[in-house]
């Protein structure tokens, strides 16, 4: 497996007469040994329905455990990304008065390239700016709403909507905004959730 991958182990457990037996749960856990001896263990996490995902390279031995029987299977996990390069910024879109908590690009209808970003701990304001030419970023546009943070900036595969949630309302009344971004130069909010 590759770490980030999800495993979906299975028992098949049998009573006495080699019947298959349905319900009865069973405790998965697992051990790990890192790649090398110089660093923390590898780390993943197993959920009580049999997931599994490695977090780390490593040795993986997972158990499954119903009463007494108990059985076992050693897995390896790699690097997903074994060829790592390095990152080259070619723009800069600054942001001087807050701190940006989000980003998500995307290609607008026009063809051209948007971001979205939100702010933390500033006064509820999303930002969104044209990006087609990353030696030229322009903010283009900004939508606030009652919150103190802006956590995430989502937008849909046609790039027409944007989900954004936020925190720190006035009225404590958190929750997400949905917004019209098919003209990224004029967001406009459609809905609010926040129950």
């Amino acid at each position: 497996m590759r770490t980030g991958d999800v495993l979906q182990f299975e028992a098949a457990l049998q009573d006495a007469s080699g019947n298959g037996v349905e319900g009865v749960p069973v405790e998965w856990a697992f051990i790990a040994r890192p790649d090398d001896r110089l660093g923390n263990a590898a780390t993943g996490q197993i959920d009580e329905d049999g997931r599994f995902v490695a977090e780390k390279p490593g040795l993986y031995t997972i158990y499954g455990s119903c009463g007494s029987a108990t059985s076992q299977l050693t897995i390896r996990a790699n690097e997903r990304l074994p060829n790592k390069k390095k990152l080259v910024k070619i723009g800069h879109g600054p942001v001087l008065d807050v701190h940006t908590s989000d980003l998500w690009v995307w290609e607008g209808s026009d063809g051209r390239d948007y971001a979205g970003t939100g702010t933390w701990g500033a006064n509820g304001d999303a930002l969104f700016w044209d990006v087609t030419d990353p030696a030229d970023l322009q903010q283009i546009s900004k939508v606030t709403v009652d919150a103190r943070t802006v956590n995430d900036v989502k937008i849909n595969g046609r790039g027409d909507i944007a989900v954004i949630s936020r925190e720190g309302a006035s009225n404590r009344k958190h929750g997400l905004v949905i917004l019209d971004v098919k003209n990224p130069r004029a967001p406009k909010v459609l809905a609010e959730y926040y129950d």
